[in-house]
């Protein structure tokens, strides 16, 4: 990824000399309007087919390397132990592992359009993990900035 420069030029996270402090240092100017959004339970939120789609038609990923992601992902299965009782299995159509080197990998993956819908929108964002800011500096001879940052945030969200 950082070889061939697949990150978003936004995304802080997982990457060498960047870090929290890269994300706020970029939206420190005189007047802007930040939006901060945080998706909660975010690696729970990756959707295995989606996922290997992205890695397959934006990351040119196929073959075995494609095939190792496919079995690294599907027919996982999840229980819960509380003392001596064991709740049923159920299958995980969501979700890569947490604590996993693939795992940050797959989220910056799966989340990767999201700077290219933001962007569409006019609208500023620096990533960090699954932090994201949305921020536009002001200028007082626009008028259509809020309408812009707000129709972001409804794309964002739909």
């Amino acid at each position: 990824m950082l070889d061939n420069e697949l990150y978003g030029g936004r995304q802080s996270a997982y990457r060498k000399h960047f870090s929290t402090e890269t994300a706020l240092v970029r939206v420190q100017r005189s007047d802007v309007v930040l939006v901060l959004l945080d998706l909660s339970a975010a690696f729970d939120t990756v959707d295995h087919q989606i996922l290997l789609r992205r890695l397959r038609d934006r990351y040119g990923v196929h073959g075995k390397a494609l095939a190792w992601c496919t079995s690294y992902l599907c027919n996982r299965q999840q229980s819960v132990v509380i003392g001596d009782s064991v709740s049923a299995t159920h299958f995980m159509n969501c979700s890569v592992p947490q604590g996993s080197v693939a795992g940050p990998f797959m989220f910056t993956v799966y989340a990767a359009p999201l700077e290219d819908l933001i962007r569409s929108y006019g609208v500023e964002t620096m990533i960090y993990a699954d932090d994201t800011q949305l921020y536009l500096v002001l200028d007082p001879s626009s008028d259509d900035q809020h309408q812009r940052l707000e129709d972001c945030v409804r794309g964002v969200k739909a």
